[in-house]
């Protein structure tokens, strides 16, 4: 329980636009062939998985970031 609170503790808070702006930009690329995200992977917790890219066959590749 208490690692849960460490993470929990970590996280970054952002204002409510930035979250809505971000959702907006999933809904807009939800099933968009050939997809490169972009964006920082500083609010990423070490050893975390992210989205590299979705091919035109809708394949994904991730990406992981290491272990601190």
């Amino acid at each position: 329980m208490t690692d849960l609170i460490r993470c929990l503790d970590s996280m970054k808070v952002v204002p409510c636009q930035e979250y809505v702006d971000s959702l907006q930009l999933l809904e807009k690329k939800h099933n968009a062939g050939s997809y490169v995200p972009a964006g920082s992977l500083d609010n990423i917790w070490p050893g975390g998985f992210y989205l590299e890219n979705i091919d035109e066959k809708y394949r994904r590749k991730y990406g992981r970031l290491p272990k601190a």
